[in-house]
């Protein structure tokens, strides 16, 4: 620094100055060299500090040291060297001891204690992420002892030890079955002593605890004995002098001391840093025990974080004369100059209590930087007049001191930023590489925690449902000592007018210093019973401007006043941010497996649907969402899963290929993303009366190749609600979707040819059996035969062996029609053919309505024939009371992608009843008696359509009547012309 050397040249250029000014001059120049080298070890505290924890860890052998330091301003403790924790620990100093960290609890004790295991002081964050329960450690404070002058006693622990300074073991309880069973680390402890420093002959001295020392080992094998406890106080009592120098305070105390060298005043004072101390207590030695003692400060006196105090009876001076409100300081910093007490009657009239103390002249000096304020005082015992030259020269110091607690302040936020940037960027790395959820929100509540200091951090999750009771589905997730944990757990859901509804409805970040003025905080249930005083509401959320989506809220509680500066603001969205991508990216991927997951273990091909469509709203926080499957008969859009699921009329629109937004990704298969539906042309009318509150979509194709299977669409309320990020996530979600598709109707297939081999192999067996026991009824008839004269036997018998002989012959056509294989076939003939093999009577009329030029399918003949004829007798069952018209349409669907056969049989009965229409394909349902009961069945039907990609289903029509529909994969391409058709007479008769 060029101080000294400006103040040196001064001095060779004053050739007039007398005696006493050169010896002011060189006061100056020698308190302006210790301040340059107490500023010097200021700046090179991270450096002594590794020294001073590695110095200590080799010393006494330990696996470990680190160092905790206290910051006055925030009242916190923080580890700074040593540690793989370094910058992740930072707690208050809390003054009820169950809300303690044990740091914290050290610092107020000033015991030194050993701990093994767990403990309820721990940090349970800390504790699990860095492997903890297998510790073995020693915790002990940081002392400084001042004598009664207010000097710091760099050997009492050298002096009293060999004087008689002893120390008391409190405890030491030790498991020693602890340390050979590691399985029991997590339950209790293996050891916890406490010692505490017996300092007889230094009664009246105050103790300053300044920070903390940790060691210990990191795999317990053995208890730490209390010996080697004692070895490590007397080491940091050493260590303390060399620590104390590295901090900010210590240059205070350096200038205080220069202040009253320069001007070789009696007395002088530092203070600075005006703010409410809460719970101020000072750590005393009382019959030489180190005691805490709460401090009661009249109203009149002002509080400063940073005293220091200087000459002989400093303490008293202390004591009697601290800052006064209107008083001489006060002046000082309003008026921004010097101001001077020469005369001792104005001592004696403004100042009694200065006076009492012996002081007779007074001066003070402001120290104004930046937001903060500060006073430097200087007493003379006798009245002393300050020359210009004094005057001059001492400003000129101030100035100085100023100048350096600026670059001090400015080095400290410096560092202290970096070190929370440092810290900041490795959380965030980390977040990245967490797949579970809870362990994801657990590990950023934790260190955000730590990072700020705070006391309470909660995260809600926030999911985007049609229901609003689910939008917070799970209790928080909370770092941090709480009051009553069974309540924030007991499962209670949130109500629109808790703290967390309101905070997203308002959409921004809310910092409240002062809880109670808050609006949105003032009545939280939970501030009010854990005493919270300062809360930051922020929200988690992704993307900018409209497209925000919130994946979280988190509340960061303090129970003092915590005033939010701008970098810590930036710090905390910067970590808010990230912790939201985080959360949506671990959501992404979840949601990638649980969708394979369930197309694997999953038949249904709804629910397979609607679990794609709750991730997309999720993904994209969209208001609205549908997946529309592509009716391939039709060529429309429809329905298939939608949300809100309480709009049931949006299952009516059925859209065509090119109409609409849907439309228009459908027929040109490509993503379209409209940021304002309202003025898109494609946004057609269709859509008003069900997605009125549409303000911006995004639609992607469901695609198998070049073949288009749907579409799957999302909507917001407000404009530009997508971005690409949301278009690459429901590209992806289309492709699952088709997966899951393609995979349903494989397993379809697959079941349906299942069952059709099960009842091969079943019916096989049987119909040997029924072979068997048909020829010997038929044996035992013709005896009877030949031995009866009895007509009646005779008639019976003859129909018995009749129906045996039908029964034979359908047996061994059962056989041969389960075992048919499928072919290319002329879908007329067939028809045709199954319609004659059903006699109809005179009051139904038959149309038949089969296109020329049909497209082949492939299937077995007597299977599909029979299949018709089943549904032929059917629809002739339905009007055998009445009579009335059974209608037969058979026609070809041919699109770019696919080729289909449709038959339609429909009749002008009373129609299916409501109650049945669910029962329709299930096994054995019929509503004929047993006596008409005869074809296959439905069920079997459309077993065997989906065995080969083909379909059943039915209308029940407007009027009167149903129509059945069979839909068949056909070929375009083949000439029916050239199929190979069986020659035979018809259908075999109907089993």
């Amino acid at each position: 620094m060029s101080f000294s050397y400006t103040i040196t040249e001064k001095t060779q250029d004053a050739q007039n100055l007398s005696f006493e000014e050169e010896n002011v001059l060189r006061r100056v120049v020698k308190t302006a060299e210790k301040r340059e080298k107490a500023i010097s070890i200021y700046f090179q505290q991270d450096e002594i500090l590794k020294k001073i924890s590695e110095e200590i860890k080799l010393e006494l052998g330990f696996d470990f040291a680190t160092i905790q330091l206290i910051c006055p301003e925030k009242k916190t403790i923080e580890t700074v060297s040593g540690g793989k924790w370094v910058g992740l620990a930072r707690h208050y100093l809390e003054k009820e001891p169950e809300l303690r960290d044990i740091q914290a609890d050290i610092v107020q004790s000033c015991s030194t204690e050993i701990v093994a295991g767990w403990d309820k002081r721990f940090d349970d964050w800390i504790y699990k992420e860095f492997g903890h329960k297998d510790l073995v450690r020693i915790f002990t404070p940081i002392l400084l002892l001042r004598d009664e002058p207010g000097e710091l006693n760099h050997n009492w622990f050298d002096k009293t030890w060999q004087e008689g300074v002893d120390y008391q073991v409190v405890k030491n309880k030790v498991n020693y079955d602890w340390f050979s069973n590691k399985e029991s680390h997590h339950q209790v402890n293996g050891q916890h002593g406490v010692i505490q420093i017996q300092l007889p002959n230094l009664n009246r001295t105050i103790v300053e605890v300044i920070g903390t020392v940790e060691v210990g080992y990191w795999d317990a094998k053995e208890p730490i004995s209390i010996e080697k406890a004692v070895k490590l106080i007397q080491l940091v009592a050493h260590k303390a002098v060399e620590i104390f120098p590295t901090l900010f305070c210590a240059m205070l105390q350096v200038i205080a001391d220069g202040t009253r060298e320069i001007v070789n005043a009696d007395i002088s004072s530092l203070h600075f840093l005006m703010k409410p101390i809460q719970n101020p207590y000072i750590h005393e030695i009382d019959n030489g025990k180190i005691v805490q003692r709460f401090l009661q400060p009249e109203k009149r006196h002002l509080p400063y974080l940073y005293e220091f105090f200087s000459g002989e009876n400093s303490r008293q001076f202390r004591r009697y004369c601290p800052p006064r409100k209107n008083g001489l300081g006060q002046r000082a910093i309003h008026e921004k100059q010097p101001k001077f007490i020469e005369d001792s009657e104005k001592i004696r009239e403004l100042n009694p209590r200065a006076f009492e103390a012996g002081i007779r002249t007074m001066a003070a000096f402001p120290l104004l930087v930046e937001r903060y304020q500060g006073v430097l005082y200087v007493g003379f015992r006798n009245e002393h007049q300050f020359t210009k030259q004094e005057r001059k020269l001492w400003e000129m110091f101030a100035q100085r001191s100023i100048e350096d607690i600026r670059h001090g302040l400015t080095y400290q936020r410096v560092r202290d930023r970096a070190n929370q940037l440092m810290t900041l960027h490795k959380v965030i790395q980390s977040l990245a590489q967490i797949s579970d959820k809870e362990k994801l929100l657990n590990h950023l509540a934790w260190n955000t925690l730590n990072i700020l200091g705070a006391d309470v951090v909660t995260i809600y999750e926030h999911i985007y449902t049609e229901s609003p009771e689910k939008t917070f589905p799970e209790s928080p997730t909370i770092a941090g000592k709480v009051k009553d944990k069974e309540r924030i757990y007991s499962g209670s859901k949130l109500n629109n007018d808790d703290v967390p509804f309101l905070l997203i409805k308002e959409g921004e970040n809310r910092y409240a210093p002062h809880r109670g003025k808050n609006s949105i905080f003032h009545n939280s249930s939970f501030a009010n019973r854990e005493g919270i005083k300062s809360v930051a509401g922020v929200l988690l959320n992704i993307g900018k401007d409209n497209q925000k989506q919130v994946v979280g809220v988190m509340f960061i509680n303090y129970r003092r006043t915590h005033h939010f500066s701008n970098d810590e603001k930036r710090l905390i969205e910067i970590l808010a941010d990230s912790a939201a991508i985080a959360i949506l990216n671990q959501r992404w991927q979840k949601a990638l497996k649980e969708i394979d997951r369930q197309i694997a273990i999953t038949l249904g091909r709804k629910e397979l649907l609607d679990l794609i469509k709750n991730y997309a709203v999720q993904m994209t926080g969209a208001n609205l969402a549908d997946i529309r499957l592509l009716d391939p008969l039709t060529q429309e859009l429809v329905m298939e899963v939608w949300y809100p699921e309480d709009e049931q009329q949006v299952s009516t629109i059925r859209m065509k290929l090119g109409e609409g937004i849907t439309g228009w990704v459908a027929k040109n298969k490509e993503t379209a993303l409209v940021n304002d539906t309202q003025n898109d042309p494609q946004f057609t009318d269709i859509y008003r009366p069900f997605y009125h509150r549409s303000g911006s979509e995004l639609c992607v194709p469901l695609l198998d190749g070049k073949r288009l299977i749907g579409v799957l669409n999302v909507e917001k309320e407000r404009t530009e609600g997508f971005d690409q990020r949301h278009r690459q996530m429901l590209e992806t979600l289309a492709g699952q979707a088709v997966i899951a598709i393609q995979n349903v109707e494989n397993k379809e297939k697959f079941l349906a040819n299942e069952k059709m081999a099960t009842q091969g192999h079943l019916l096989t067996p049987l119909l040997y059996t029924i072979n068997s026991y048909v020829g010997a009824i038929q044996v035992w008839i013709k005896k009877i035969l030949s031995r009866s004269n009895d007509d009646y036997i005779d008639s019976g018998s003859n129909k018995i062996a009749a129906l045996s002989h039908e029964l034979l012959g359908k047996a061994d056509r059962l056989r041969y029609w389960l075992n048919e294989k499928a072919e290319p076939l002329d879908l007329k003939k067939i028809i045709n053919k199954a319609s004659a093999e059903v006699p109809l009577p005179t009051n139904i009329d038959l149309t038949l309505n089969v296109k020329s030029n049909l497209p082949s399918v492939r299937a077995g003949q007597d299977q599909l024939c029979l299949i018709f004829q089943n549904l032929i007798e059917n629809a002739q069952y339905a009007m055998k009371d009445k009579g009335g018209t059974l209608s037969i349409d058979c026609y070809g669907v041919e699109n770019a992608d696919q080729c289909w056969a449709v038959v339609k049989v429909t009749d002008t009965g009373e129609g299916i009843p409501l109650k049945n229409r669910d029962k329709i394909f299930e096994p054995n349902f019929s509503t004929k008696t047993t006596e008409e009961r005869g074809g296959i069945g439905l069920s079997w039907a459309k077993i065997y359509l989906k065995s080969f990609g083909g379909k059943i289903n039915f209308e029940p029509n407007i009027d009167q009547g149903t129509t059945f529909q069979v839909i068949l994969p056909a070929d375009c391409n083949a000439n029916n012309g050239e199929l190979i058709r069986k020659e035979q007479g018809g259908c075999h008769d109907r089993l």
